[in-house]
């Protein structure tokens, strides 16, 4: 999976500032129940269920970190940031917000 990711030195998640309607989402890449029931057996290449790290001013009281989301899939691009892997994306490929974060 490493080699779709586009791997950026000298920067971690923690000191990304997103800008507009950008949305920074680690991938899930293993099967799981939500509470809502939704069931995600994802293929690695076509993942299409995620935790948001980060939103952008413009996405902020729609999103917030520790939203898990489902999104259209090979959406954004995918960036290889300090110890994570994650895909940047606009606000409109973000379909549903399937937990929120307390």
């Amino acid at each position: 999976m490493s080699g779709l990711y586009t791997r950026v030195a000298e920067m971690t998640v923690d000191r990304m500032e997103l800008y507009g309607s950008w949305v920074a989402i680690e991938e899930d890449l293993a099967e799981s129940v939500a509470l809502s029931g939704l069931v995600t057996s994802v293929n690695k290449q076509a993942t299409t269920i995620g935790r948001v790290l980060g939103v952008g001013v413009k996405v902020a009281e729609n999103l917030r970190p520790g939203d898990i989301v489902l999104y259209e899939q090979w959406q954004g691009g995918r960036w290889d940031i300090g110890d994570q892997k994650l895909l940047i994306m606009d606000i409109e490929n973000v379909l549903i917000v399937v937990e929120r974060e307390d």
